[in-house]
Parts: C-alpha cells; structure tokens; sequence
C-alpha cells in the first residue's frame, strides 16, 4: 500500500499535539489533587483553630500570662498554640493553628465574667438607709439592696409615677462593698515600654506585634488608632470628633471625649473622664477613674452612649467625693462599679453596683434616691 509522503508529519504532528494534552491532564490532576488536599488541609486547620478559641474562652484563667502553650491536637500533627496577655481590663489572646508550612492566627480581647451579684439590676451598699424611687424610675430585674428595701418618694413636688417599685426580686446586700483590683490595674500602666514612639502619625498597628507607646505632656488625638497602642499624658488627653480609635489604652490625669466622637478602646483616668454630647464608645470600652483620696468624676453628657464597663474606685477616705454622673439621655449598656456616689439620670441597660445613689435638685440634694432613672438587667 502506497501513502503520501506527507502523511508521516502530519502522524507526527498529531501525536505530539494528543502527548501534550495528555501531559496537559496529568498536570491538572497532579495539581488539582494538590490544591484540593491545601484546601482540605486549609479546612482543617480552620478547624483546628476554632476549637483553640473554644478551648480558650471555655477557661481563659488555666492560661498564664505571656506564656505560649502549645498543643497536638488529635495526635495526627494538627498543632495550636495560645498566648495570653493583658491589655488593660481585659485578656488578649493571640491563637494560632498549624500544619506543615499552613498556619492561621486569630486575637481577640476576653472580659471578665462578672460575679451573679454584677448581674443584677442594682447592688447598692447596705448602710441602713432604704432606696428611695421618684418620678418616672424603673428598675427592671433582681435588686441587692439594703435590708429597708425600697420605697415611693417625693423629689421636689414630684412622686413615684409606676406601679410596681421593682420588675424583679428584692434581695439583700451587704454593708461590705464588693471590692475590684482596680488599683493594681493602674500600677500596671505605670510601665516603661521599648517601643515608646516620638513621631506620631495615622497609626495601625496589629495584635500579633508588641504595643507602641506614645507619651507627651498634653494630647491631642484626632488620627486614626488601632491595635496595640499606648497613649500617655502627665497631663490631659483629648480625643478630637475626627479621631478614629479601636482597641487602644490612653492613659492621663483628664481625659476629654469631644462630641461626636465615635470609637472603642480603654480610658484610665486619675481625675476625671469627661464624654461629651453625642460620644458612642462601642463594645468593648472602658472609662475608669482611680486616686486614693483625690477627687475623681466621670461625667457622660446628654445623648452619649458606652457599651461596656464605667469604673471609679479609691480609698474610703474621700467617698463623697467621687462621682459618676450619667445625664437624662444618656445610656451605659454594660456594669458601673462606682466606690462613690451615683448620680443617675439616664438608662442603663445592665448592672448598677454603688455606694450610694445622688440626685441633686434645686430644691435640695438627696442621697440613695433614683429620680428619672433607669436600670434594666433582663
């Protein structure tokens, strides 16, 4: 049989072209079982990672402090490792979970876990004086309160305008004030950092890396901060409308929130803590003012609202004299621990825990009195 002598090539060509597309889908499998046991592999350790956080959040104090543990999970070669440290009020923890050359990370911040007394509506000191409720009050949830109970008032010409004085159980407290280690919170702060920074620009830094601490006489914040950084004063701070804060400790005598300030981090103050109109301090926030015997306020105006804790704390020398003021309108979704006096006007989704309960009125000032005031723990 007779063929063209083209025909040869032509054979030839053919072959290398079904050779490549046979190398071509050897390669395809080769890397789609590749990228399909990455991916699972990825799968895995997402999971992995998960049941790290869980692990953590389940019991967060079994971690110590700037200690990395590490763990093989399953005994198959899926590693987590979790640290633990502190950042202000709360626990920072930084989650990490491997295999081979993959590894994700997570951080995240852990609150406290408040006692069951914190999750009432109010805790007020038992010194022998009862709760006294006027005008339009509503205390909603279980109430530790003094053994006299409560009772219908007069402020002014002004009575108690409800039904029921309390939405919940009346039970007793203690003529011992539950105490917080606030103080051993503040002495923490008082460090030395290396990363002090003198230049101070739009700032991002991230959980995974060490805090950057800015000091100066007096501040003026109107940049945008987040992650580990420290903003000190010997003096005030003021936190401008255009600052963008997330995560951050500020620390100084006076610290100033101008109105319309929109942000989340923790403010630790030794003389006061002033929010002004309009101020949404998002969760997880703190205000907290601390000095053995000195004066200390922290003031929230109209329309400010603070998800998260307000704390003020001191020596019982000095007791009047410390004062949290919450205005008609303002709103705390979260705890006030106050070792003073609470001055409420506003609402207060959460718990209450006082030394004593202020109104001032034009006509006079009354102590363990709620006027115009709500406290709501359901």
């Amino acid at each position: 049989m007779n063929f063209k002598a083209g025909i040869l090539s032509y054979v030839l060509s053919i072959s290398m072209v079904i050779s490549a597309m046979l190398s071509m889908l050897v390669l395809f499998v080769y890397y789609s079982r590749t990228e399909y046991l990455k991916y699972s592999r990825g799968i895995r350790i997402a999971q992995n990672l998960e049941d790290a956080i869980e692990i953590s959040i389940a019991s967060p104090k079994s971690f110590e402090y700037a200690v990395r543990q590490t763990h093989d999970l399953y005994g198959k070669g899926d590693s987590i490792s979790i640290v633990r440290n502190k950042w202000g009020l709360m626990d920072h923890f930084v989650v990490s979970s491997y295999r081979d050359d993959l590894i994700r990370n997570r951080s995240y911040l852990i609150a406290f876990c408040p006692e069951k007394e914190a999750r009432s509506a109010i805790y007020l000191q038992d010194e022998g004086r009862s709760l006294s409720l006027a005008g339009d009050t509503k205390i909603i949830g279980d109430a530790y309160l003094p053994k006299s109970g409560l009772q219908s008032a007069y402020v002014g010409r002004v009575g108690y305008k409800n039904k029921d004085l309390i939405e919940g159980l009346s039970l007793s407290s203690d003529s011992d004030f539950p105490e917080v280690n606030l103080k051993s919170v503040f002495r923490s702060l008082d460090f030395d950092y290396s990363g002090m920074v003198k230049d101070f620009v739009d700032t991002l830094v991230s959980f995974y890396a060490s805090p950057l601490v800015y000091e100066d006489y007096d501040l003026v914040i109107s940049e945008s901060i987040q992650g580990q950084v420290i903003l000190k004063s010997q003096s005030k701070v003021v936190i401008t409308v255009d600052a963008e804060l997330e995560n951050v400790l500020v620390f100084a005598p006076v610290i100033e929130l101008d109105s319309g300030f929109t942000g989340q981090g923790q403010f630790f103050a030794e003389d006061s803590l002033l929010v002004g109109e309009n101020v949404v301090l998002k969760y997880p926030s703190v205000l907290a003012v601390y000095n053995e015997h000195k004066p200390a306020l922290i003031y929230m105006k109209k329309g400010s609202e603070v998800s998260g804790w307000l704390f003020i704390d001191g020596s019982d020398v000095g007791l009047r004299r410390r004062v949290i003021y919450i205005a008609d309108g303002a709103v705390v979704e979260g705890m006030i621990y106050c070792n003073g006096l609470t001055e409420l006007y506003g609402d207060v989704v959460g718990n209450v825990t006082t030394r004593r309960f202020l109104v001032n009125a034009p006509s006079a000032v009354y102590e363990n009195y709620l006027f115009n005031a709500s406290v709501d723990a359901t």
